[in-house]
């Protein structure tokens, strides 16, 4: 039956190899013995020519086998086998050229049968033990026929004690392995460990630095190089060497490159005596991320709140068309009452977009044409305002953008709603709303939307986007808080333009055929993939 890989330990390689060196070096010593030994009273005293064959055969047999232990034919069962079966061989031969069981070859013999049930399972394992207890029966009672009580039971005693040695070491062999294959299970799962930490590590946000006593850099992450330039087993960089001076506070704040940062010290634990690990945060981040959660606090106590006094409003805004409809009315108190009317819609309009973030309706992102869906947009828009307003379009067919329409109508119905409310301010006989969608080198597409208003001033462009921000008395502060809201949602971004920066560097203004810039907001849209368009 041919035999399978799985027969010889995993580790049987390295030991076999060894071994090899061992036959070796033992065949050559024999040589030298037997030839320092000219009157073979030490070896070969019954059968000189049979012992220098067999001497001079294990010198080539050993060479061969230390050439072929370092390739992957030694890692089949039929090698190892092959090889203890013909080292047992000749070891008999030599021993029986010597004078038998009582020359000292016997305890040689012992050294083959040990190594062989290390390295294979079971069954070939006891096979070599078999094999040279019938090689010695065979040489020392069958081939010269001589079959002594004594000498009988000595063969066969140490027969019995090769099985012995073969099951001892196979038990020994057992556990052997199985502690190695513990051992090695072990490792392996440290090493991923220690893959998953590393992973983990160099993708934190804050910056870690791990130094010795002697503010050597021994580990840091991707954040760290990227803020101080930190290279591992430099020094600390000198900004943050006086972080040594300071062993008694927790945090220190730390200016660098025009940023403020929080560091905080603290000693390695199970570690060389002196090592120490540097936590650097962002503080810009830090109050960004407390920000988002008073925000998100005062949403929902804000939505809670709007929802209480949608009701009541109703009822104040029904009664007052209820008063107003009154027979004996002055007409200085149906003013009061249309003026009542009046803050109960802005009131509502408010609480609409109080509400209508705190529910954040969930996207449904469709692939669209942009340029036919702008025609659309475009006249459902002129028929909602009454106002002499000329909105033109510039939109290659091709463009295709992933957006929500429902929301996307409602993005830009806010903002073409502000800038031609601005625009007939500042020219009503001549308003101009202009979109304009253009491709990015990516593959993304950019809209425009532009209109001749007065324009922003440059301190409320930094407070555009943030919730309640308004410039007017009668609008909530909203608007474009909830369109940024939106374009998250969607995989998109808004921004506001200025004019100084469209001329640079997207497109020249002159290519506009407007009169006068005033406002302009970019909607960058997510790239639509081949497989979606």
């Amino acid at each position: 039956m041919w035999l399978k890989p799985a027969d010889v330990l995993v580790q049987g390689q390295r030991l076999l190899r060894y071994y090899s060196f061992y036959t070796l070096l033992l065949s050559l010593m024999l040589i030298v013995l037997d030839s320092l030994d000219t009157g073979n009273s030490i070896v070969a005293h019954a059968d000189p020519r049979s012992f220098l064959f067999a001497n001079t055969a294990y010198v080539f047999w050993s060479a061969i086998m230390l050439g072929v232990s370092g390739s992957r034919l030694s890692t089949h069962p039929q090698y190892a086998i092959t090889y203890f079966f013909g080292d047992i061989t000749l070891l008999i031969i030599m021993m029986q050229a010597s004078g038998g069981l009582g020359s000292g070859f016997s305890n040689l013999i012992l050294i083959p049968i040990f190594i062989s049930n290390l390295l294979v399972t079971r069954s070939l394992g006891y096979s070599v033990a078999a094999w040279t207890t019938i090689a010695v029966i065979y040489t020392q009672h069958f081939l010269p026929g001589q079959f002594h009580e004594k000498e009988v039971f000595t063969s066969g005693l140490y027969g019995f004690f090769c099985f012995t040695l073969a099951f001892l070491t196979q038990t020994l062999s057992g556990k052997l392995n199985s502690t190695l294959d513990l051992a090695y299970r072990q490792a392996e799962n440290i090493s991923r460990l220690r893959k998953i930490n590393k992973n983990v590590f160099l993708a934190l946000p804050d910056a870690i630095i791990a130094c010795d006593k002697d503010h050597r850099i021994l580990l840091s992450n991707e954040t760290a190089k990227n803020w101080f330039n930190c290279v591992d087993g430099k020094s600390l960089p000198l900004v943050l060497l006086n972080t040594s001076e300071h062993q008694n506070e927790t945090s220190l704040h730390i200016n660098h490159n025009d940023h403020l940062y929080i560091l905080n010290k603290s000693a390695l634990l199970n570690s060389t005596h002196g090592d120490y690990v540097l936590v650097i945060e962002d503080s810009a981040h830090i109050a960004a991320e407390a920000q988002q959660i008073k925000l998100a606090s005062l949403g929902r106590l804000t939505a809670s709140i709007a929802h209480e006094i949608r009701n009541p409003l109703s009822a104040l805004r029904h009664a007052a068309q209820l008063l107003a409809e009154a027979p004996d009315l002055s007409k200085g108190d149906i003013k009061l009452t249309q003026i009542i009317e009046q803050h109960c819609m802005r009131i509502n309009r408010t609480v609409e977009d109080i509400l209508q973030i705190s529910r954040r309706n969930h996207a449904s992102i469709e692939v669209i044409k942009l340029k036919p869906w702008l025609e659309h947009f475009k006249e459902s828009f002129q028929q909602a305002h009454d106002d002499a307003f000329s909105i033109n379009i510039t939109c290659s067919p091709d463009f295709l953008i992933k957006f929500d329409p429902d929301q996307l109508q409602q993005v830009l119905h806010n903002i073409c709603g502000n800038g031609l409310r601005y625009a007939l301010l500042k020219n009503p006989d001549n308003a101009q709303l202009k979109l304009t969608a253009k491709q990015e080198s990516d593959g993304s597409v950019r809209l425009y939307l532009m209109d001749n208003g007065p324009g922003i001033s440059e301190d409320n462009q930094k407070n555009l986007f943030e919730p309640f921000f308004t410039t007017e008395h009668t609008g909530t502060g909203l608007g474009l808080y909830l369109c940024r809201e939106i374009c998250e949602a969607n995989k998109a971004s808004i921004t506001h333009m200025a004019s100084d920066h469209l001329d640079s560097g997207d497109f020249d203004v002159k290519d506009l055929d407007m009169e006068d810039l005033g406002t302009c907001f970019s909607l960058t849209f997510a790239k639509v993939t081949q497989e979606l368009a």
